[in-house]
């Protein structure tokens, strides 16, 4: 069941952010803005 976070969502990611995950024809996930990089500096000394 889907349901939507209202205000409380936007303050998260954003009404742009929110648009594009809630009309996008495929699963979506989020990721915080420099985790990307960290995720890949961990990874590189692993």
């Amino acid at each position: 069941m889907a349901s939507t976070a209202g205000p409380l969502e936007r303050v998260f990611i954003g009404s742009r952010s929110s648009r594009i995950v809630r009309h996008s024809p495929v699963p979506v996930v989020v990721v915080p803005r420099g985790a990307a990089q960290a995720l890949a500096e961990r990874a590189g000394r692993g």
